[in-house]
């Protein structure tokens, strides 16, 4: 019993902060791609900037949540996650997020929202997953790929349709 409960542990652990496989190299890209200008520290391959709003430094941390093929296509697509410092950046949702596709000539933008990505099992063109915009409350936005965009398709809350 000890050791299962040492196993689950350590498992949690090391899957909770798992980094993507990602040069910084691919990483100084995907945040230019992204329009991230901040700056680059290359140990955890983040990009931090910061601004005076009402004589205070306000600042957004942007870390790559994942760089891997989400719709089996062969290329990898990048999820961007900024997270804001104070409440100033992104309210209540406290993040955003930029999704970017991989093309010949580098990436793309597809999706860019403040919310809480959720990659859903229900798809859109191409096969990219549906991506729930989470954040406070009980009825969220559901984005759907179109062949260039994500767009809004539906509400749902648990896997429900909600107004």
């Amino acid at each position: 019993m000890k050791k299962l409960a040492l196993f689950t542990f350590v498992l949690l652990c090391t899957s909770v902060d798992a980094k993507p496989s990602i040069t910084q190299t691919q990483a100084l890209q995907i945040f230019k791609a992204g329009q991230y200008t901040g700056k680059f520290n290359p140990k955890n391959l983040t990009s931090t900037s910061c601004e005076m709003l009402d004589n205070e430094k306000h600042c957004t941390v942007a870390r790559i949540e994942f760089y891997k093929d989400i719709n089996g296509d062969g290329k990898k697509e990048a999820l961007i996650i900024d997270e804001a410092q104070t409440i100033y950046a992104y309210g209540n949702t406290g993040q955003a997020f930029t999704l970017l596709s991989q093309d010949k000539s580098g990436f793309r933008e597809i999706a860019s929202e403040i919310a809480i990505p959720k990659l859903l099992k229900t798809k859109g063109k191409n096969g990219y997953p549906d991506i729930e915009l989470g954040g406070p409350g009980f009825c969220f936005s559901v984005l759907r790929y179109n062949g260039k965009i994500y767009q809004h398709h539906r509400f749902e809350y648990e896997g429900k349709a909600c107004k």
